[in-house]
């Protein structure tokens, strides 16, 4: 009697179960790979709340006064020099110029009127944070097409941080 061979390969069910599989894991890995639209407008937020508290600590140690200028897209620190010009500020790393990652944008208010923002050049100071701890107040929103969050300050140098709802 002779032995029937089965013929090689897979069925269909083990081809399924296998794109299954390799969807979950390439969905996991593309979850983690990619940062989500919201998470970048959090970390920017958090990185521009704690570099404005470290802005204000440097200004009263070095007794130096700085100022901070925002674009739509970032944002750069100036200080007073002795001859009373506003220049940029790269001497400490954190407080270099910096570009908010896509697609977050800021919106910034001095004393309730919404300042002009450049797309691309840092111009004139809008906040100015003195050694004495004093503030100008302001409120910056930092928003992406789905959220946003607002940092303010006030004239006693204290920053608050609110997250918006989705819009």
């Amino acid at each position: 009697m002779r032995h029937m061979r089965r013929a090689a390969g897979f069925t269909l069910i083990e081809l399924l179960v296998v794109i299954v599989i390799m969807g979950i894991v390439i969905g996991s890995i593309s979850l983690t790979l990619f940062d989500s639209a919201g998470e970048r407008l959090e970390q920017e937020s958090r990185r521009l709340l704690a570099v404005i508290g470290f802005a204000q600590e440097q200004a009263a140690m070095d007794n130096r006064q700085f100022a901070l200028s925002f674009t739509q897209h970032g944002y750069r620190f100036f200080y007073l020099s002795p001859q009373g010009e506003w220049l940029p500020y790269d001497q400490e790393r954190i407080m270099q110029a910096h570009d908010f990652a896509e697609p977050v944008e800021a919106e910034v208010y001095i004393d309730g009127i919404k300042v002009a923002l450049s797309a691309t050049e840092a111009e004139d100071p809008q906040v100015f944070i003195l050694s004495s701890g004093e503030m100008q107040p302001f409120s910056a929103t930092l928003y992406t097409d789905r959220a946003s969050t607002t940092i303010s300050g006030d004239t006693l140098g204290k920053l608050t941080l609110e997250r918006d709802e989705y819009l």
